[in-house]
């Protein structure tokens, strides 16, 4: 049968906390999908009200919530995303997602040890706190971009290189800063033209710095994570088979910080070298107030009407114009779209199914460790059938069937422990407790003969569904945090 939208849920994490700061014995927000299903325009449901004192002195809040797909099958959901589909009512407040999928492809970038629970809150703030540092640092695979030129006007902003080429790695749109004999004179400022040798950029110019001084530009890092959601409203209606929308330019960006945030800010945290290879201690202006890229060429995005009933549509950016807040597609969009329509980065979030992540595998003995190979001596029995998935029942975990007998076993979990006993005479359906389906099938008929007690049947399996981070910044002097919006598409 195929995937309906009624199939397409959001489980909570198991820990719907922030725990941004270590502390000693402490467990942090995220983990595991582990429920209960969200429900649907319910208001507080994945971030609580925030208090007075959020508002007054600003807040970062994290949380991990799992888009999956529960369908009574085991049909694959394709082209599976996840966006940002309303923003806040407030302007002090900003809100944007991040794929969890993508953190691994980023773990050299970050400089993690690999040691970090990639499904923790904690994690998710050290990396947001990191791409919002303004310098790169020089990291290995993604080399600081910088270049001395003098200055043509005096307190201007603008500056000629020499020998008349800048950097073809900086490109308009970016981020610079400008400094002069090491002490930086202008920071965060978005490069707005490049031409004939020349770069501009936005801003009031470098006061105190003469003509022809030499001024050293520094691209700031560009985020890798192109996985990241945020809305912006067009600020004009288009016509059908337009190929270009205009948004607020501010919101081709987002705060991955609160505004004037500091590491005493509730949910605040202070990067250290031990942390991430560098220091991130305040010193550089701005460095409290990340800004990460909302939109880019190249990333998918959902345009939505929201009010009037219009079909969604899904397109490809092919250039954004910082300065002016235009967005142009590789294709035209098919409908008409009023003022206040949202476009939003589309999360790719891959494919969801569940499915057995490792196939099974037969152990002499139970030696209480979660390897994915086979250890101790080998031995003949094997089960040879087809472990079935269900949609709606497929977890991520790791499972041992230790036999008790000849014929009977107990299912362990490497997460909950011994949860199900079963035998090898009857098919093999334990149930998930949250959706009443199957966790795995196992028919009787797969099972081979000579199992004696203490052997172990061990295999791995993945849900149909895969991680969100959604992150909520309030900046001082809000006057309301509501949660907006996060919503998930796929086809079937």
């Amino acid at each position: 049968m195929p995937i309906v939208a009624a199939d397409l849920k959001f489980f909570s994490s198991e820990r719907m906390i922030d725990a941004l700061a270590i502390l000693t014995g402490s467990v942090g927000g995220g983990g595991y999908a582990a429920g209960p299903v969200l429900q649907d325009g319910v208001t507080g449901n994945v971030f609580p009200p925030a208090g007075p004192s959020d508002l007054v002195g600003g807040r970062r809040r994290i949380r991990l919530v799992y888009p999956a797909v529960l369908s009574n099958e085991n049909s694959r959901a394709l082209a599976c995303g996840a966006a940002v589909l309303r923003r806040a009512t407030s302007s002090a407040v900003d809100l944007l997602a991040v794929a969890a999928a993508s953190l691994p492809a980023v773990r050299a970038f970050a400089g993690l040890s690999g040691s970090e629970d990639l499904r923790d809150t904690y994690t998710m703030a050290r990396l947001l706190d990191y791409w919002g540092t303004p310098l790169n640092n020089g990291l290995a695979g993604y080399p600081a971009v910088s270049f001395s030129a003098p200055l043509n006007t005096t307190g201007g902003n603008a500056v000629t290189a020499g020998g008349g080429s800048i950097p073809v790695d900086i490109v308009v749109g970016d981020k610079v800063a400008a400094s002069v004999g090491g002490v930086v004179v202008a920071s965060w400022r978005t490069v707005t033209a490049i031409a004939g040798g020349q770069l501009t950029f936005g801003g009031t110019g470098l006061a105190g710095v003469t003509a022809s001084t030499s001024v050293t530009i520094t691209r700031y890092a560009r985020t890798p994570l192109a996985r990241i959601s945020a809305p912006a409203a067009l600020t004009a209606g288009v016509a059908a088979n337009a190929s270009t929308v205009t948004v607020a330019p501010a919101a081709l960006e987002t705060r991955s910080w609160p505004v004037n945030a500091t590491s005493a800010t509730p949910g605040g945290i202070t990067i250290v070298t031990s942390q991430l290879g560098t220091t991130y201690d305040g010193s550089w202006p701005g460095s409290r107030n990340g800004v990460l890229p909302a939109f880019g060429v190249g990333f998918p995005v959902l345009i939505d009407d929201l009010t009037n009933g219009t079909a969604p549509e899904v397109r490809i950016v092919q250039s954004v114009n910082y300065q002016t807040g235009q967005l142009t597609f590789t294709t035209p969009l098919t409908n008409a779209y009023t003022t206040g329509s949202i476009v939003s980065t589309l999360l790719d979030c891959g494919e969801w199914q569940a499915q057995v992540s490792l196939l099974p595998f037969s152990q002499q003995a139970w030696t209480r460790t979660w390897a994915d190979q086979p250890s101790g001596p080998t031995i003949t029995p094997r089960y040879t059938g087809i472990i079935g998935m269900n949609n709606a029942g497929g977890i991520d975990d790791r499972w041992a069937l230790v036999f008790t007998s000849a014929t009977a076993f107990n299912l362990v979990s490497e997460r909950s422990g011994q949860i199900a006993a079963g035998n090898t005479a009857s098919n093999f359906l334990p149930l998930n407790p949250l959706t009443s389906q199957p966790l795995m099938s196992l028919p009787a008929s797969g099972w081979g003969s000579g199992w004696l007690p203490g052997n172990v049947l061990r295999f791995n399996t993945r849900g149909a569904h895969s991680g969100v981070f959604y992150v909520q910044n309030i900046s001082p002097g809000a006057t309301g945090a509501d949660e907006g919006e996060l919503i998930m598409r796929c086809e079937a």
